[in-house]
């Protein structure tokens, strides 16, 4: 839903989201607004962003439920929201690709060097694998530099939490492109990805894409148990666009 043409305000943002929340998700992202930290920034890029759901790699019970994005200031050219309708995009899967995913999870592999770790304030290894079980990951592998292998699952369908129809709700196009160049994504046998899969799922977030064109003070409600989001690149320095994540929602 995209609410267009009210005078927004951080203050405004969070009275509008707070009726419907239970529960914020607080994640990543920088919060500029002191007394308001679920408002958190989504502008510390200015890369395309594939289509995915926010936390998408990770387990149902760790995604938000519902994503509010607020646009202070639009890009002075291009910077616009994508995003899929997961159900039409499952819908317009061949039989065999939904069955693919229907039988298989996706695996999100990455690999995690000592000094990346340590940055995100570790001291050892144990503390970084306590971590990511927190994150519904664990470790395949930790090699004698302690460089950690690490695996997430996560299923490519789920019934949203609005309608009982199957939505697809896979991130697993943001491997491998800009900005996570070091993910790969097998099926959880260790199997690739047959190119036709890939090639299949592309075609059916094309065939689904709708964008916003942001305007000073647009707020969007995106449910994220359902609808895949992505970003157009840019290079406007003042563009200014923030987020609200609610974990559980009030109704």
């Amino acid at each position: 839903m995209l609410f267009r043409g009210y005078p927004v305000t951080p203050e405004v943002l969070d009275a509008f989201a707070r009726p419907f929340t239970r529960e914020y998700f607080y994640g990543y992202g920088r919060a500029p607004f002191g007394a308001l930290p679920a408002i958190t920034t989504v502008n510390e890029s200015q890369l395309a962003l594939e289509p995915h759901c926010d936390n998408g790699i990770r387990p149902e019970s760790m995604r938000p439920q519902i994503t509010w994005f607020w646009c202070e200031q639009p890009a002075e050219a291009d910077g616009e929201t994508t995003f899929f309708d997961g159900v039409e995009v499952w819908s317009r899967l061949s039989d065999q690709t939904r069955a693919v995913f229907r039988a298989r999870q996706v695996s999100f592999l990455s690999r995690v060097a000592e000094p990346a770790w340590r940055a995100l304030g570790h001291r050892d290894v144990d503390s970084f694998l306590r971590f990511l079980t927190s994150l519904g990951a664990h470790a395949r592998a930790v090699d004698a530099g302690q460089t950690v292998d690490v695996e997430i699952r996560s299923a490519a369908v789920r019934t949203p939490q609005w309608i009982a129809r199957d939505a697809f709700v896979s991130s697993m196009l943001i491997a491998g492109s800009r900005g996570f160049e070091g993910m790969r994504v097998t099926f959880d046998d260790g199997s690739s990805i047959p190119p036709g899969v890939h090639d299949d799922v592309r075609a059916a977030l094309a065939a689904c894409l709708t964008m916003i064109s942001w305007r000073p003070g647009d707020v969007c409600m995106l449910d994220n148990t359902r609808f895949l989001h992505g970003r157009r690149a840019f290079t406007d320095p003042a563009r200014r666009l923030y987020l609200i994540q609610t974990l559980h929602a009030s109704f």
